[in-house]
C-alpha cells in the first residue's frame, strides 16, 4: 500500500453510545471534525487544490492588487481569461477551486455568477483540441514480459510482469494498481 494512502480499518458497526459519547465531549467532537477534514481530499489532491488556489489568488493580486474570496462575474471572467490566454488546459479546474471556496464561505452563488461560469466553460473548451494522453498498454505485449521478481525500474513493483498482467486483466488505473496490497489479490 502507498505510504500516503488513507489508513484502512476493519469494518465495525456504528455505535449509538460511542456517537453520544463523542458528541458530549467538545475535544472529541473537534478530533472527529479534524479527522473528517483530513479525509475530504487525498494528500495529493489537497496539494493540487492548494496550488490551484494560490495560482488563482496570485492572478487576482497581479490584476487588481486584491485576493478576493467572494467572486464576482467580472473577477471570474478576468481570471479565467488570463488562464486561457496562458494556455492552461485546466482553467476551469482552477476556477472551480475559487468557486468552492466562495461557496464554502457561504457567499451566494448568484444567477449572474452561474451565467458567467457557463460562458467561461464554453470559451475555455472552444478550440481546445484533444489532450495528450499516454498511449494504452498493448495487451499482447503483457505475455512477453519476463516473469522476474526484480523491478523494471528502481522504485517499481516486484514481479512487474505479474503486476502488469493483473492491471490489464482488471482494467486498473496506475493509482489503483499502485495501491494494491497482497491481501487485496489473494
Amino acid at each position: 500500500r502507498r505510504g500516503d494512502g488513507p489508513p484502512c480499518t476493519k469494518y465495525a458497526r456504528g455505535s449509538k453510545e460511542s456517537a453520544i459519547e463523542i458528541a458530549s465531549n467538545p475535544e472529541r467532537v473537534q478530533e472527529a471534525i479534524n479527522a473528517h477534514n483530513v479525509n475530504v481530499f487525498s494528500s495529493g489532491h489537497a496539494k493540487v487544490r492548494q496550488n490551484q488556489e494560490e495560482l488563482w489568488d496570485n492572478i487576482s493580486e497581479a490584476a487588481s492588487g486584491q485576493k478576493p474570496i467572494q467572486l464576482t462575474a467580472e473577477t471570474m471572467c478576468r481570471n479565467i481569461s488570463i488562464l486561457k490566454a496562458s494556455k492552461f488546459r485546466s482553467a476551469m479546474a482552477i476556477a472551480s477551486v475559487a468557486k468552492f471556496r466562495h461557496i464554502e464561505h457561504e457567499f451566494p452563488w448568484t444567477p449572474a455568477l452561474q451565467r458567467q461560469w457557463d460562458k467561461s466553460q464554453n470559451a475555455v473548451h472552444r478550440g481546445l483540441g484533444p489532450a495528450a494522453h499516454a498511449s494504452p498498454f498493448p495487451r499482447g505485449e503483457a505475455s512477453k514480459l519476463i516473469d522476474s521478481s526484480d523491478p523494471l525500474s528502481p522504485a517499481g513493483p516486484l514481479h512487474p510482469g505479474r503486476t502488469i498482467k493483473i492491471g490489464c486483466w482488471w482494467l486498473l488505473r496506475e493509482v489503483e494498481l499502485g495501491n494494491c496490497c497482497l491481501r487485496d489479490v489473494t
